[in-house]
């Protein structure tokens, strides 16, 4: 063991790093020296005397200069002891007890080293400091200060090193028999003999602060990206304190970085198993190697062999070819590195090489061989006997995930997961990462498409889906509540989910049939959910409860598009509805037209085709004239008010007639009422003969007055005051019902099952407030047609037009 390593317990880190650098500059000269002393002359501020002495005590040190004095081991004392490990000098007997340390003072150390053998009479005298009398005076502040930042700064490197040391790399192949896929670079030196020749190469582990010391430019940059950088605080983690001289390059970014600049060295070998170390000289940029596998039958038929080479460009090279080397990336020949495309081929070519590249495989292991090929990652380039009949295909992924019950009865709200991947109707699992996958029963080699099965794991993580590292089986889990958004997400991609066993179905065609009633319209539908259908009524369940999904007929689980849900989950709130279907009055055939337009596969009976033929002829608004029995003449804005209420009665709506005060809007409703009158007494139209006019008390006169002056065949009736009596019943003997809005809130339970030919409101503003009694008094009338009249249809807001 050396010196330096024998009592660097004693000498601190920076005293250490501070004296190799004296060392390496060729500060140090030895002066006198033997088996048991040492003295030397270091050069710094000044020349300071330093002395090694063994005895039975131990080894005494000293320094000339203040800070020995003051605080004991200092850096001359380290690079005179650097000097003599150098040297091969102060080589005691085995017992002496080098690793005890003892400072002496100035004048044991000018009589200790002469004891043991003095200078020739000849010999120039040795330098001898003088005896100090007093303790010299502590250096003022502004001096330490200056010091301070001396001792503290790197020292400046010189070419010393370089010129008595020669630098050399060797690289290890990496020792895949035993699963180690890593290069190994072995930094050694050799040292310049008398003769000028070169010792035979050693390892180098040196201090890291001495690194920046050693060797060129150019090896200072690769031995920093070998040996990397220094842990700043938690020390050197070498029990030596210092550098590995062999380093594995862990990745194939590093060996691509690294290779090339150690070969340009020169200085850069490959160390060969049964060969001396071949020197790299160049690098090939040209067309990449590629290793091709064959396997082709014997002599015997029933065995087959398996060989392997590289190839590129017509050129081939055997594996066992001497100075062949395959690296990451790489692949070495007589000397030369050129690049190898596909690595992850390599642990094949060792493989081979190991079994002097010949395998032999019984015929009835063809697919057991192939198999394994797959297994083991990328299948390289491969050549197969035309009898085996493999063929390769590149199918479309499609992707599953299955979710289990809850694992934790204390996170009962935790589902795990798994995801797989279908290539045309053969699984694989997620977990095996080769990129192909051989199908033994179609006799195909199923190439995967990595790109998009990371795409889909990172789906999953984008959609909640968090990795369970402690269930294998389970290597996905989610909360229960990210259960439904999670399935309508992947189902509208295409995926196959399936949760506790069963299946989640994508709802498919939804068919819709539309039939004519009396009075209204019914709509039937059912959608298709790979074969399971469900009727109208619990797709509408499931829209009230805002559930995506409904429980289909086997157990499974239908989830409705999200493109049904915005076209037409409104329309459940439009229509009644019925033990299988909706109802909608004939005055909405406007919203099941537009609803059928959206749905071109959609059916409906013939009365309701030709609603819908009159809505697509549908051109203008024609005026009409006055009824036959109307006392008056109408002014030409009445005449066109008339054949608005003609357009709406036609098509079912309803409406508000929202004229000035004063421009006649109950002379144009009596009109109306009239001609309705003179058509049930002509035998042209039937329904129900009675109208219900509501206006404020004050109006009640005016419409009866009105009434007989222009329509004096209507029979009217006013239902107001405390001395009505009428029933319902009896009402159906009159044309038109007078009433007010308080009493119509009073008697609604007497006005709600009837059904009116048409319901009139004057001044409808008093039901601006949809949440007043009176309101909603009105919205349980029934009638053919309503219309309101209104001078002042908005007084505050838009919202006033909603009654």
């Amino acid at each position: 063991m050396s010196l330096t390593d024998t009592v660097q317990e004693h000498f601190s880190v920076a005293i250490r790093q501070r004296g190799a650098a004296y060392f390496q500059r060729g500060l140090v000269d030895i002066v006198f020296s033997d088996l048991l002393a040492v003295e030397a002359h270091v050069r710094g501020h000044t020349t300071y005397w330093v002395t090694l002495d063994v005895d039975e005590e131990g080894l005494h040190i000293f320094c000339s200069c203040p800070y020995f004095a003051e605080h004991g081991p200092c850096k001359h004392i380290w690079a005179t002891m650097m000097q003599a490990d150098e040297n091969e000098l102060l080589q005691p007997p085995d017992d002496a007890p080098l690793s005890v340390l003892h400072c002496t003072d100035a004048e044991t150390a000018a009589l200790r080293p002469t004891q043991h053998a003095p200078l020739p009479e000849d010999a120039p005298t040795a330098f001898v400091p003088p005896r100090p009398t007093a303790p010299p005076a502590p250096p003022p502040l502004w001096q330490r200060q200056l010091d301070a930042a001396y001792f503290n700064a790197p020292p400046p490197t010189t070419g010393a090193w370089a010129r008595e040391h020669l630098l050399r790399y060797a690289l290890l192949p990496p020792a895949r028999a035993h699963g180690d896929q890593r290069v190994q670079v072995e930094v050694e030196y050799c040292t310049r003999k008398k003769s000028g020749d070169w010792n035979t190469p050693k390892p180098l582990r040196v201090p890291p602060a001495e690194l920046e010391l050693v060797g060129n430019a150019q090896d200072q940059r690769l031995l920093a990206l070998l040996l990397g950088a220094v842990d700043t605080y938690g020390g050197y983690v070498y029990s030596s304190y210092k550098t590995p001289s062999c380093v594995s390059l862990r990745t194939r970014a590093q060996v691509d970085v690294l290779l090339p600049e150690l070969i340009q060295t020169g200085r850069c070998y490959l160390r060969q198993e049964r060969a001396p170390d071949m020197l790299l000289k160049t690098v090939d940029t040209a067309v990449p190697w590629r290793f091709h596998m064959e396997v082709r039958r014997t002599e015997k038929a029933e065995l087959f062999l398996v060989t392997g080479h590289y190839e590129r460009a017509g050129e081939t090279v055997d594996l066992l070819a001497p100075g062949v080397t395959a690296l990451p990336g790489w692949l070495i020949s007589n000397g030369v590195a050129a690049r190898l495309q596909d690595d992850a081929t390599l642990p094949l070519c060792e493989a081979l090489r190991l079994a002097q590249n010949k395998i032999v495989v019984p015929a009835t292991d063809a697919d057991a061989l192939l198999q394994r090929l797959v297994e083991h990652g990328r299948l390289p380039a491969l050549t197969l006997p035309e009898e085996w009949q493999v063929r390769d295909e590149k199918p479309a992924p499609h992707f599953h995930l299955v979710i289990g019950r809850a694992l934790n009865s204390w996170q009962p709200d935790v589902l795990p997961a798994r995801c797989a991947v279908e290539y045309d109707g053969v699984a694989v699992n997620f977990s095996v990462a080769s990129e192909i996958h051989f199908d033994p029963i179609r006799r195909r080699m199923l190439h995967r498409d990595g790109a998009a099965e990371q795409r889909a794991l990172g789906l999953l993580l984008e959609l909640g889906l968090k990795r369970n590292a402690y269930e294998p089986d389970w290597p996905y889990q989610l909360a229960e509540r990210r259960l439904n958004p999670i399935v309508c997400n992947l189902l509208a991609l295409g995926w196959h989910v399936e949760a506790q066993g069963r299946p989640y179905r994508r709802g498919g065609v939804f068919n819709m049939t539309v039939s004519s009633g009396m009075d209204w319209f019914e709509l039937r539908g059912a959608m298709d959910f790979d074969g399971q259908k469900v009727e109208l009524p619990a797709l509408l369940a499931a829209l009230k409860k805002n559930e995506p999904m409904v429980k289909l007929g086997d157990g499974s689980f239908g989830i409705l598009p999200e493109e049904w849900l915005k076209r037409y989950g409104h329309f459940a709130e439009l229509g009644t509805e019925e033990e299988d279907h909706l109802r909608f009055s004939r005055n909405q055939a406007g919203v099941l037209d537009a609803l059928l337009a959206a749905q071109p596969e959609a059916t409906c009976d013939a009365l309701f085709a030709g609603v819908r033929k009159e809505l697509e002829t549908f051109s203008t608004i024609q005026s009409a004239k006055a009824p036959a029995g109307f006392l008056g003449k109408l002014r030409t804005y009445q005449r066109e008010g008339l054949g608005w209420f003609h357009f709406l009665r036609r098509f079912g709506f309803g409406g508000c007639l929202a004229d000035d005060m004063g421009l006649g809007k109950t002379i144009q409703v009596l009109a109306l009422l009239e001609e309705r009158r003179a058509a049930r007494a002509a035998g042209t139209e039937d329904g129900p003969r009675t109208s219900l006019v509501v206006a404020p008390r004050s109006l009640i006169f005016n419409w009866i007055a009105e009434a007989a002056r222009f329509t004096p065949e209507l029979r009217m009736r006013a239902h107001t005051g405390a001395e009505r009596h009428e029933t319902a019943e009896q009402l159906k003997d009159y044309d038109v019902v007078l009433t007010t809005y308080g009493t119509l809130r009073n008697d609604i339970t007497h006005f709600k099952d009837f059904e009116f030919d048409c319901v009139i409101l004057d001044e409808a503003q008093a039901i601006k407030n949809v949440a007043a009694a009176t309101t909603k008094a009105t919205r349980l009338l029934r009638a053919r047609q309503r219309l309101a009249l209104s001078g002042t249809p908005v007084q505050n807001h838009l919202g006033e037009l909603w009654s």
